[in-house]
């Protein structure tokens, strides 16, 4: 299967200086009503989780209030950002810097993981083979993490920069234990039996899937006119995102778009589509709430 349209890179697009958005990136309607947004006070953004607080690190008392916020914010907003998650700001750092390091690579040495329309593993810049299809203002770089069987050898990964490959591979185990910890976490809250538990529906720890999306979101002609992401939820369990310093952010909460600011050494988790079903399964007054988002 091959892409309907010639593949245009937004960074190459970018670095050419162009004056006016080409038409297959405008999303007028949508643009206008997401461009300009103004940040809410903190008391009207998601809770901010702290995790050494629920390890009881800070006491019982501490550990039962942080255990309602987290429960609130599932139930309230779908996403919430995690400091104390258990992953270094050094290797946050890294992996930021890693993931600006493929993009600053030629372009004839990116071509070299172009991905395609089967499985979009590594480099491209769409979802989905209409043609004359709208197009997100981003390039961005996907493989899987887990299983091990589905990484191949880590044949999509990129070789450069050279350490690449060592830093994502920790991160990304880094982030299956926050995740893992975080279903635990969820079970415990419902009730649910060992053998029942969130993780073990969506097929225990060996056949948990985990992929890593790095996006890159170069300067836009007309910005107002584009979207680097498009409104949307995800397919899978849950998704953590480790924001850069510049916010983009954007969660629909009951109708209304709210920007979500960077938070130093945080991560933002929010709860997808599989896990809003499975936990449906269960009792339907502890169902997750999924929201949409953008970039």
């Amino acid at each position: 299967m091959k892409w309907p349209e010639p593949v245009k890179f937004v960074q190459e697009l970018a670095e050419s200086r162009i004056k006016l958005l080409p038409p297959q990136y405008i999303k007028f309607e949508e643009g206008q009503a997401l461009h300009g947004l103004t940040a809410p006070p903190p008391q009207k953004l998601p809770p901010v989780i702290d995790m050494l607080t629920i390890s009881g690190a800070c006491g019982t008392a501490e550990k039962k209030a942080m255990l309602e916020m987290l429960g609130s914010a599932c139930r309230e907003w779908g996403m919430f950002q995690v400091v104390n998650h258990g992953i270094s700001p050094d290797l946050l750092d890294a992996v930021k810097r890693v993931s600006r390091g493929f993009f600053d690579l030629p372009m004839e040495e990116k071509l070299k993981y172009a991905n395609d329309p089967v499985t979009y593993e590594g480099y491209g810049n769409r979802i989905g083979v209409l043609e004359g299809s709208t197009l997100d203002w981003n390039d961005y770089f996907y493989h899987f993490i887990r299983p091990v069987s589905a990484i191949n050898g880590q044949k999509v990964w990129p070789h450069s920069p050279e350490d690449y490959r060592t830093i994502i591979s920790e991160y990304g185990e880094k982030v299956v234990e926050l995740c893992e910890a975080l279903l635990s976490i969820f079970s415990e809250d419902m009730g649910l039996e060992k053998k029942e538990t969130l993780l073990e529906s969506l097929g225990g720890d060996e056949k948990l899937e985990a992929g890593y999306r790095m996006n890159f979101y170069p300067k836009c002609p007309q910005p107002e006119l584009a979207l680097g992401l498009s409104p949307h939820t995800d397919p899978g369990a849950m998704t953590v995102l480790l924001q850069d310093h510049v916010s983009g952010l954007q969660l629909n909460k009951d109708g209304v778009w709210i920007p979500i600011p960077p938070l130093q050494d945080a991560v933002t988790v929010f709860l997808a589509d599989q896990l809003e079903v499975t936990t449906s399964n269960f009792k339907p007054s502890l169902s997750l709430e999924i929201t949409k988002y953008n970039w």
